[in-house]
């Protein structure tokens, strides 16, 4: 119960580390809307009486700012982000149904090494407590929220109580040349077992081996992962936030140029 518990801290630390991942562009991103609506409102109806008033040549990029202060102020651009919020909220929606309907979903690194790894922990506490291979595992897939995972899962818990263990191992390696043969067809729902559950997890499920070395195995696979999502974890918080930051900085950057480049040529001609 305690290396459970643990199991399940870990698990939820490394799912809140990679919602924090994400919040911090999003913030930023906000704050810079907020910052851009701003400017919009109050700064650059200035300059664009400046340019009016001396009938100013603007430049495409100052063109493009001025069109895009005239969408802010006039509510334009409130439109357009409600359409890219729908337009999102749809594609996370029908990507959660497709995912759930055909068994496969689009994750990140750390999310599949991170379910793998609690997986495999689950698995070797429920061995260890008594549970049949096949029962541990139809109760290891119920903790994992990845609906190909689960169902591989339960695929392997039916192929272990009818006695397939040892084929299912063979057909790790080496499936029949014939591609109708039942046992071709077999190596095919392997082969996709193999992608959800990997093939480290199946060796130790399905291999002749003692209970206690099982057992063993799949907690060393279990921290094999966990630290993989880790890795994943730190490497893409570490890069998120300067890419972040250089984005919104360039943005920024451009805005002032182009605001200036007009007055700038206009200084020039009176100098000249």
């Amino acid at each position: 119960m305690q290396e459970f518990l643990a199991e399940s801290h870990r698990a939820d630390e490394l799912r809140r580390q990679r919602w924090l991942i994400f919040a911090y562009p999003m913030v930023v991103m906000c704050f810079a809307a907020v910052v851009l609506t701003g400017v919009s409102l109050f700064v650059t109806p200035v300059f664009i009486d400046v340019f009016n008033e001396f009938s100013l040549e603007l430049p495409d990029l100052t063109m493009a700012i001025v069109v895009m202060s005239y969408w802010i102020r006039g509510g334009r651009a409130l439109v357009f982000v409600a359409i890219i919020a729908v337009l999102g909220l749809l594609l996370v929606i029908g990507q959660r149904w497709l995912g759930s309907a055909r068994g496969a979903r689009f994750t990140m690194p750390f999310g599949r090494s991170n379910s793998i790894a609690r997986f495999a922990q689950f698995t070797a506490d429920l061995l260890e407590a008594g549970l049949s291979s096949a029962n541990a595992l139809r109760v290891a897939g119920f903790t994992t929220r990845k609906p190909r995972l689960r169902r591989a899962a339960w695929h392997l818990a039916a192929d272990l109580e009818r006695g397939d263990a040892p084929v299912v191992a063979g057909l790790l390696t080496e499936p029949p040349a014939d591609r109708r043969s039942p046992a071709r067809v077999r190596g095919q729902e392997t082969r996709a077992q193999r992608r959800s559950l990997t093939a480290t997890v199946l060796h130790a499920l399905c291999s002749d081996i003692a209970a206690p070395s099982r057992i063993r195995l799949l907690r060393e696979i279990s921290e094999c992962y966990a630290g993989r999502a880790r890795i994943h974890l730190s490497w893409t918080y570490g890069i998120i936030e300067p890419i972040t930051i250089l984005m919104v900085g360039l943005f920024v950057a451009t805005y002032v140029v182009a605001l200036f480049l007009p007055l700038v040529r206009l200084i020039d001609g009176l100098s000249g």
